[in-house]
């Protein structure tokens, strides 16, 4: 220190009377586009339910090692130990970073690291990932002194990869050396981060722009103006997500996204108030509430298609829908909308489940609303007559003091009457006239709605009043339906990791349903602008099985379960018809399967010892109603 102090000012004195002495400019850092940091998973699930999880995490390793021997002749050679580095590459700690690189081939260099407890644990990954190159004849050249090899790839940039402390890292491009880490300040103090990423959108965009100019500059222009109208130009967000010792925490912040939404048209008029949770029944599953402005929603749709309908012709969309339907859908349903809505599903309105879904929005003019209604009803009932023979129609009926107004199908099976009733205040739609009543039960009753249910008031990181934007998932009551489900996932990760030639195995992976429900707490996320940012705060259950469980009893009960259960269905029916229309013995042939009749075999399958004669004929596909080839 003394020295440093005694030629501080000689070095000073050369700086000023000789500048061709000064150190050079220091390069300036690049931007980071994309960074990710991730704790190793088997350490970032301390509740004692996930125990059998984590135990079954810690056996992939080994099971997967022991695939190459008993799949050997169906599955493509490669060295034993390719599959248990990818397991442990997939759970370890590790942060990935994506940097700009303006100057080079490619305008981005990335970086991703495996952190190791130690330097010597850090050698060992890259001495496995060496021998592992050389097996297979990768063209790796020598270790640096800094620990690094280059990979070099034939059409690409080199691939730096090796020890660097307690790393083993991967460059991409030339990425800098600096270690990852998690991002701090975004938790709560009594947090221990799990998770964190940051993405740089606006810098992304103009670093692809600035690549894409280069090839196609009117596709580069015309992206960068699409974005620009997005407000993504100048978008960038964090993420985090952490666990102290009564729950997980999760934290979304989108700076400068609040005066974005400003300057769109598109911000609410308000945030939330009691009120608006009212509207929806103190035994909600689950639930979301939000603010809303329907009009600079439907303004800025319109601007972000009006070129493409210009190109096909059409310089006003929505006098083209009212030429079409009558409607004008500004002055006739947007213009008497309001600020908030809800969607939620409740044992109010129907006992829980699908059918209990209902969707509340505040209305602003509840006669216009009406008056467009039965002109709505008039139309469907128009179109039911002419088009579908009756089938089809609008059933308007009184309820006590209630109008309802159900899609029915008169003489058809059709196991749903969509409704929809106007409240005093509200619009209310639901899948059943008895979900709907019972919303607009709750409404009229006064109560204070989600802000009484425990469940969610226990989980608010802060005042709900005020909020942009709310979601609410009871994990225990959608964790109780699901169980059963989540069980059968954790039985196949259980038997995923057993072993036919030893005895390992996790145990139980799933806990008893008693230990599993035990002070099961529910997931709620808070959404607010803080300034001109966007911020969501969440909390959730400590467990990864309760909040997996949650999620499923969540999906299961919203349209989402509807449509994958159709899918299912759907595909299900698809093969088994396909299956019946591919009878071997009638088509004598098996045409998507590589049947060659010169050759004479079979050969995708590599049938070679049992041919069929190429002389011998080919029974013809016989062409019957339902066969199909």
């Amino acid at each position: 220190m003394f020295t440093t102090l005694l030629i501080a000012p000689s070095l000073a004195l050369l700086q000023d009377t000789n500048p061709a002495a000064a150190a050079p400019a220091a390069t300036p850092a690049p931007t980071v586009l994309f960074d990710l940091w991730m704790d190793d998973l088997r350490l970032a699930l301390p509740s004692p339910k996930d125990a059998g999880l984590v135990r079954a995490l810690g056996m992939i390793d080994a099971r997967l090692g022991e695939l190459p021997n008993e799949l050997a002749d169906q599955m493509p050679p490669m060295p034993p130990a390719m599959l248990p580095l990818l397991g442990r590459m997939a759970l370890a700690r590790k942060s990935l970073r994506v940097f700009s690189a303006p100057d080079a081939p490619l305008p981005f260099a990335l970086r991703l690291e495996m952190q190791e407890p130690s330097a010597e644990a850090a050698q060992r990954v890259a001495d496995t990932v060496f021998a592992l190159l050389e097996e297979v004849g990768a063209p790796l050249g020598p270790v640096g002194a800094n620990g690094l090899a280059m990979l070099e790839m034939p059409d690409g940039p080199p691939i730096d990869l090796g020890a660097s402390g307690a790393n083993f890292v991967v460059d991409f491009g030339g990425a800098t050396a600096a270690p990852g880490a998690a991002l701090a300040g975004l938790l709560p103090a009594s947090a221990r981060p799990l998770m964190t990423m940051r993405m740089d959108i606006g810098s992304m965009i103009e670093l692809l722009g600035s690549f894409m100019a280069q090839q196609a500059p009117d596709e580069a222009d015309e992206m960068i103006a699409v974005m620009d109208r997005l407000g993504l130009s100048s978008m960038s967000f964090e993420l985090a997500m952490g666990m102290d010792a009564e729950r997980s925490h999760s934290v979304l912040r989108m700076p400068g996204y609040g005066a974005s939404l400003r300057t769109n048209g598109l911000l609410a008029p308000r945030m939330l108030g009691a009120a608006d949770y009212a509207v929806v029944p103190t035994d909600a599953e689950w639930a979301v509430v939000t603010t809303m402005n329907a009009a600079g929603s439907l303004e800025f749709m319109l601007s972000m298609v009006a070129d493409q309908m210009r190109e096909l012709g059409v310089d006003d969309p929505l006098a083209e829908f009212t030429a079409q339907t009558g409607f004008d859908l500004r002055g006739d349903v947007v213009a008497h909308l309001g600020s908030s809505a809800a969607l939620y599903s409740s044992k109010t309105t129907g006992g829980g489940g699908m059918l209990s879904i209902v969707g509340v929005v505040e209305l602003a003019n509840r006669d216009g609303l009406a008056a467009t209604l039965l002109r709505a009803r008039d139309m469907v009932d128009n179109l039911g007559a002419t088009e579908a023979d009756g089938y089809v129609r609008v059933r308007t009926f009184q309820h006590g003091a209630d109008t309802l107004h159900s899609l029915v199908f008169p003489g058809l099976p059709v196991p749903l009457e969509l409704t929809i009733a106007l409240g005093e205040k509200h619009l209310v739609a639901g899948l059943t006239p008895q979900a709907v009543l019972g919303a607009l039960g709750q409404i009229r009753s006064g109560g204070a709605g989600l802000l009484a249910n425990s469940a969610f008031t226990q989980q608010l990181a802060s005042d709900a009043i005020g909020a942009m934007s709310v979601q609410f998932v009871d994990a225990a009551a959608m964790a109780s339906d699901a169980y059963g489900l989540s069980s059968l996932v954790c039985s196949a990760i259980a038997n995923m990791t057993r072993s036919p030639g030893t005895q390992r195995d996790a145990g139980l992976v799933m806990p008893t349903y008693a230990e599993f429900m035990q002070g099961a707490l529910a997931t709620v996320a808070v959404a607010r602008l803080e300034g001109d940012d966007y911020v969501e705060r969440g909390r959730a259950d400590q467990s990864m099985l309760v909040n997996m469980a949650g999620t499923l009893g969540m999906v299961a009960s919203s349209p989402l379960g509807l449509v994958a259960g159709l899918g299912v269905a759907s595909a299900m029916i698809a093969e088994a018809r396909s299956s019946a229309a591919s009878d071997w013995s009638d088509l004598g042939y098996i045409e998507d399967m590589g049947y060659m009749e010169d050759m004479g075999y079979i050969d995708d399958l590599g049938y070679t010892d049992e041919t069929v004669p190429a002389e011998e004929p080919v029974d013809e596909p016989v062409d019957e109603p339902g066969d199909q080839y």
